[in-house]
Parts: structure tokens; C-alpha cells; sequence
């Protein structure tokens, strides 16, 4: 419910500037302030969320892939799935694949493949400038 609260209040919003800028995340016993033109994409893994910055570096996000889909610019990160969140310049190649769906690969390259569905193949499309 608190999700839904957040994700109402940021669709009335409509300028950037009311978006996250940057995150001050964890790395050891230090926190290190990243700027999200730092991000390649968010992804979850094993029910944790992580950052993936342009320089490969990984860091644990104490938010979740819905919190951070309310909280980050539509215009510069898609959720691409129930695993990623990404950013347009991460987007090295993208491959048709059965069922309409559409299979990504991504730099910094990632662990698991990437899927589109059929569903949001189009929004996606839209969203990278087709």
C-alpha cells in the first residue's frame, strides 16, 4: 500500500528534478554517494536489490525494484522485467526472440539473461526511441 502511495504521489509530479539524483550506498563500513548517471541498471537477485554502476562496480540498494520504479525518472530507466531496471545506454544489442519477446544484451554485461515480453516489447520499443 505504502508503494502505491509513493508511485501516486510521483505520477502527479512532473519535472525531473523530482526524481533521485543520486543514492548513498553501502560499500563495507563506508557509504559512497552515487549519482544515477552512474547506473547502468538496478537488478535483484536472490531477494536482494543491487546497483550496477558504468565502471562494473555492484552495490546492495536498500530499496526494492517497485520502490526504485516510483522513485527514478521514466524517461531515463525502464523496467524491463521483475529482475532489472534499466538506463537507454546500457542497451548494447537487442535480438528478436521467440513470442514476440525480445532478448537484451547489456554492457556492463550481466549474469542472467535479459527478456522483454511480448507485453512490454512495444512500450519498450517506444521508450528507446523506435
Amino acid at each position: 500500500m505504502v508503494i502505491d502511495l509513493v508511485c501516486l504521489i510521483k505520477q502527479t509530479k512532473t519535472t525531473s528534478n523530482e526524481y533521485r539524483e543520486r543514492f548513498l550506498l553501502k560499500q563495507g563500513s563506508r557509504l559512497v554517494p552515487v549519482s544515477v548517471d552512474d547506473i547502468a541498471y538496478f537488478y535483484s537477485q536472490e531477494r536482494l536489490s543491487f546497483v550496477k554502476t558504468w565502471d562494473e562496480r555492484s552495490f546492495v540498494l536498500d530499496y526494492t525494484l517497485d520502490e526504485l520504479e516510483c522513485l527514478l525518472n521514466p524517461k531515463q530507466f525502464f523496467r524491463a522485467n521483475r529482475q532489472i531496471i534499466l538506463c537507454p545506454k546500457s542497451v548494447d544489442k537487442i535480438h528478436l526472440h521467440f513470442n514476440s519477446r525480445l532478448k537484451l544484451d547489456l554492457r556492463p554485461c550481466t549474469e542472467e539473461e535479459v527478456f522483454i515480453s511480448r507485453d512490454k516489447a512495444g512500450e519498450f520499443r517506444d521508450w528507446m526511441g523506435e
